[in-house]
């Protein structure tokens, strides 16, 4: 059986982040450890966005237009 290599270098990646306000007590704390670790990766503070929708129904549009729009046309949140 073939093995993946994993690699874990975020250099030159760029993420987005969709956090649902529904259940802020917990997606706060997730969300705040999530930067942390991408950052730790190398992915620079510019590169990562975050946007928060009111719950999960909104979730999918959102990280679908994530997907297909350019990265200049998304508002950020900054943490």
């Amino acid at each position: 059986m073939d093995k993946i290599a994993i690699n874990l270098d975020g250099t030159g990646k760029r993420i987005g982040v969709v956090l649902s306000r529904f259940n802020s007590d917990i997606g706060d704390g997730l969300l705040k450890a999530c930067h942390a670790e991408l950052l730790k990766l190398g992915v620079a503070a510019k590169d990562i966005r975050i946007a928060t929708v009111a719950g999960a129904l909104e979730t999918p549009l959102t990280l679908q237009h994530m997907a297909t729009v350019s990265y200049t046309h998304l508002r950020a949140h900054e943490t």
